[in-house]
This record gives C-alpha cells, sequence and structure tokens, in this order.
C-alpha cells in the first residue's frame, strides 16, 4: 500500500512539474469566461465546507476568450484551496472578474481569487512562487501549487499577480489576454491551427 501511495504522489508532482515547465499542449478552445467560473463555483460548493461563504462579482461585460480551460480551473482550484487552508475558522471566498480594454495592445480580463483569511507574512510573500516551497506540514503540501498556477498563466500569454497583509486576506489576480478572432468567425467557429 505504501509503494502505491508513493507512486500516486510521484505521478502527480511529475505532472504538475510538467505543468510548470510548459510541457504540455495547449487544448484551447473558445468559452464565455463567466459561465465556465459559474460551473467551477458551483464546484467549490461540495469542496469548501460550510464555513466559508463563497462569492462571484463579474464584470458586466460578456467575456469570450480562448483558454485550455482544464489547466485554468486547475490553476483556480489551487489559488482556491490554498484560501480556503488560510480560514479555518471560516469566511469569505470571492471570485471576480474584471475587464481592461488596453490601447494598442490585447484586452485583459482579470480573475481574481480573494480570502479573508490570516494573509501571507510579508517574510513569505517574496517566495510564494519557488517551486517546493511550502509552509504547510511535512507530507501535507508539495509547494507546487502556485508555481504552478504561475506557469499556467505564462502558457497562456498572461500572468499572476497578488497582494496581501497579515490578518487581512490574500488576493490572487489571474491576467489573461482576450484576443478575438481575426478571420471574421465567431469565437465558436474559429478553430486554431
Amino acid at each position: 500500500v505504501a509503494i502505491i501511495e508513493a507512486k500516486n504522489g510521484c505521478v502527480g508532482i511529475a505532472r504538475s512539474l510538467f505543468t510548470l515547465i510548459r510541457d504540455r499542449e495547449l487544448n484551447v478552445e473558445w468559452v464565455e469566461l463567466h459561465s465556465v467560473l459559474l460551473d467551477f463555483s458551483a464546484l467549490l460548493d461540495q469542496l469548501m465546507g460550510v464555513w466559508i461563504n463563497i462569492n462571484t462579482e463579474f464584470c458586466s461585460k460578456d467575456v469570450q476568450i480562448e483558454i485550455d480551460r482544464g489547466q485554468i480551473e486547475q490553476a483556480l482550484m489551487n489559488l482556491c484551496l490554498n484560501a480556503r487552508d488560510a480560514m479555518p475558522d471560516g469566511g469569505t471566498l470571492t471570485i471576480a472578474t474584471d475587464y481592461r480594454e488596453e490601447d494598442g495592445d490585447s484586452d485583459q480580463v482579470i480573475i481574481s481569487v480573494s480570502d479573508t483569511g490570516k494573509g501571507i507574512d510579508k517574510t513569505i510573500q517574496r517566495h510564494v512562487f519557488e517551486p517546493f516551497f511550502t509552509t504547510k506540514d511535512e507530507g501535507v503540501g508539495t509547494g507546487l501549487g502556485l508555481p504552478m498556477v504561475y506557469g499556467i498563466a505564462s502558457s497562456h500569454d498572461g500572468s499572476v499577480d497578488f497582494r496581501s497583509e497579515p490578518g487581512a486576506g490574500t488576493t490572487f489576480s489571474l491576467r489573461l489576454p482576450v484576443c478575438m478572432p481575426s478571420t471574421g468567425e465567431s469565437p465558436a467557429e474559429e478553430t486554431r491551427e
């Protein structure tokens, strides 16, 4: 049994590392972002526990975006599970979107995951995206969750940043470019070569 558990652990770490080093081909599709986030939020209800309230605050714009849905959901899941761990006594988890129009560049959509937890200590903040860095007990965390989020954002030509104050919660923001099709086809009809 121990050998099987160790094998499964190694497989999970290897998959995380492959994502981290962008060794996976993206399986992109055009999606309506808020619909994806609503489906994701419904799944979170079962994972967060009754002591955590889940809010969604979406911008008014209908955001069509080309993403690897599975990878973006994986990144959001890592952020949400970290937020849950930061609120052991309960709190509020908020998933929000904002749309930024950029002059001369692709517009951006920002997906934010905020918690009302304990925040991240200033001495730890500079290490959060380092592979294998973790503040969790030995055997609980691999230290690959946030580096994987960083890798997924990068593979979508995006970025991730955060702000946090000890005792005042944390917000991670996933910034993704919104590139509309140039062929005149609707996003649902266009295929990527």
